[in-house]
């Protein structure tokens, strides 16, 4: 067996969940290419109005050792970036320190998200959902996941396990249910055909159903979903409001199929990671902006998602008609890792 070249890698933290779930997810697929070797900074950039267009103005007028020094002085960082390869971060706040670290080490910077004011070729590899149209710019079909592929495997198999058991003809479906936003407004009418459908579907395909809401959801929501899906079709549930669980790893995993609520871009990005297939949940008025409307259409191009209204007609249909990916999530990020390590 070849061993896997080294890859030092430091991840940069700034505390917020979503910067976070983007770095750890690309260091996830790093990790299944490579060895790696990781150092984790949490960093959290101070007096942020003024060092931002300071900072930005340094950047852009040419990185030296002494600028880079005293961008990384403008920072609270909990430990030392020692020798490494490459520097990952995703936000605003540690863009900086991003750039500032990989100049002073002699490493490679990929940082996640926009460029903001900092001209494109002082980046390593910038990774953006926009096409900037450059030579260091990658494109991200769809935002890394910090989604342990292992874990969700074995958690899944527990899972169905518990719940049904040898019987391998009885299919899971996750529904992933959260609430307004995103332009997306579901009103009482949507989670009662809603509810209405599923318990169909459930009697007509023999499927079962592994539920769980969200901090968006609110209790007056699941109350309605409690009283209108039929207990013998559901097998197992998690209601925020009452008593909230981590699931969404064990429920993927034993899924063979995922429906999630429209408006959580990252909820169907995580679904989409996972491999299995996924259907997203239209209410009746629904109107995302561009961006995010955008988005939708590739992940549908793609053949990674089909998108359902929820009151439309014989709205599970056809569940199997999305084309058949020409690439899949895995192998976008198995060739994007390559990329920024072999180049």
């Amino acid at each position: 067996m070849v061993a896997k070249k080294l890859q030092k890698i430091a991840l940069l933290l700034d505390g917020k969940a979503g910067h976070e779930n983007q770095s750890k997810g690309l260091l996830a697929y790093f990790k299944e290419r490579y060895d790696c070797q990781v150092q984790i900074v949490n960093a959290r950039l101070k007096l942020k109005p003024l060092t931002r267009k300071f900072f930005t103005s340094l950047i852009n007028k040419g990185l030296n050792p002494a600028k880079a020094g005293a961008i990384i002085k403008g920072y609270e960082l909990d430990g030392q970036i020692h020798e490494t390869d490459i520097v990952i971060s995703a936000g605003g706040d540690t863009v900086f320190l991003n750039l500032a670290l990989a100049n002073h080490l002699s490493a490679t910077s990929v940082f996640i998200g926009s460029p903001r004011k900092i001209q494109l070729d002082k980046y390593g590899w910038l990774l953006t959902l926009e096409d900037y149209q450059h030579d260091n710019n990658i494109v991200m079909p769809i935002s890394p996941m910090d989604l342990d592929k292992q874990m969700m495997l074995e958690q899944g198999s527990e899972l169905r396990q518990s719940v049904v058991g040898d019987k391998s003809s009885i299919k899971l479906i996750a529904l992933l249910v959260g609430g307004n936003g995103a332009g997306f407004k579901y009103a009482n009418e949507d989670w009662l055909v809603l509810s209405e459908n599923l318990n169909k579907l459930c009697s007509t395909h023999g499927y079962k159903l592994l539920v769980t809401t969200s901090r968006r959801t609110g209790a007056a929501v699941e109350s309605i979903l409690r009283d209108g899906l039929l207990s013998k079709h559901i097998a197992d549930a998690v209601w925020y409001s009452d008593k909230p669980r981590k699931v969404m790893a064990a429920y993927l995993g034993a899924a063979d199929r995922v429906f999630v609520t429209a408006e959580s871009m990252s909820m169907i990005s995580e679904a989409i990671s996972s491999g299995k297939p996924t259907v997203s949940l239209e209410p009746a008025k629904a109107q995302p902006d561009s961006k995010y409307a955008s988005a939708m259409e590739s992940f549908i191009q793609k053949g990674w998602l089909k998108t359902v209204p929820i009151r439309g007609h014989k709205m599970f249909d056809n569940m199997d008609t999305a084309q058949a990916p020409t690439e899949s999530v895995q192998e976008f990020w198995q060739k994007t890792v390559t990329t920024i390590a072999e180049h």
